[in-house]
């Protein structure tokens, strides 16, 4: 059974949303106050993954500064950049989901990964079906990572085995040639 599939070529078209086509009054978050609440879910993000420097979030969507790396270790989109984009989806409320608690990726429509360098920013925007866009933006404006139809599912609670994690990721580079 094929869950994913990808391909190379022509890149779509890019949905732009920037900080002002999230139309609503943003506040500021706490970003410390964001991560030890993941913590306390049960999500451990190291230094590594602590990118967020700013972020704000109101009810159509969220924004954030990311900090910034030197290189993205041999991928077109460092995943900790495109994870703490995930990550401002805890921002944007999420209509009629009616599920609380700790969740997790669970699908995307599309993802268009370009490349980042320079100045970084998360932008989240809710989208039907309780979906989010999600991108990570140079300081203009210009989308280098986008998901669309980014879709998260709240985590089951099942009786802990101690020692045992409940999956791994290891990121690696595909040569495409």
């Amino acid at each position: 059974t094929v869950h994913c599939s990808g391909a190379t070529g022509p890149a779509t078209e890019w949905q732009r949303t920037d900080h002002a086509s999230l139309r609503t009054p943003l506040r500021a978050a706490d970003v410390g106050a964001l991560y030890d609440g993941f913590d306390a879910l049960g999500l451990q993000y190291g230094p590594g993954y602590r990118t967020l420097r700013q972020a704000w979030g109101g009810g159509e969507g969220a924004t954030a500064r990311l900090g910034s790396r030197s290189t993205p270790e041999g991928t077109a989109v460092h995943p900790a950049d495109l994870d703490d984009g995930l990550c401002l989806g805890a921002l944007v409320p999420s209509e009629g989901s009616g599920e609380g608690g700790t969740r997790l990726p669970f699908a995307v429509d599309e993802a268009v990964l370009r490349g980042v360098a320079g100045a970084l920013y998360g932008l989240a925007a809710r989208q039907a079906d309780a979906a989010v866009r999600v991108g990570v933006c140079i300081d203009e404006g210009t989308a280098q990572a986008q998901l669309e139809g980014f879709k998260s599912r709240a985590l089951r609670v099942v009786p802990a085995v101690a020692g045992r994690d409940l999956y791994a990721v290891e990121w690696g580079v595909k040569d495409m040639a």
